[in-house]
């Protein structure tokens, strides 16, 4: 079984309750894997950590972020089916 976890800070992470959610498929019920059950504490690990992140992306020049961000986007194209299916 497959589990998923939070991105936060550049590292994968589980919930820091320690507990999980089931992701089942809506159409036939089967279990995808299993999920954090984030709450406040990772939601606000998650918001800190991208604070920190956004003070060093704003003294980036427009250009290069612009950059970074196509890049995403390809790679985000790139990998279209396999994420519509983890979704």
């Amino acid at each position: 079984m497959k589990e998923y976890l939070n991105f936060i800070g550049g590292r994968w992470m589980p919930a820091k309750s320690g507990k999980t959610l089931e992701s089942r498929n809506p159409a036939n019920g089967e279990l995808g894997g299993v999920v954090p059950d984030s709450g406040a504490d990772d939601v606000n690990a998650a918001v800190d950590a991208a604070a920190r992140a956004f003070e060093k992306w704003r003294i980036y020049p427009a250009p290069k972020r612009a950059e970074i961000i196509v890049r995403a986007v390809e790679i985000l194209r790139a990998r279209k089916q396999s994420l519509g299916e983890m979704l």
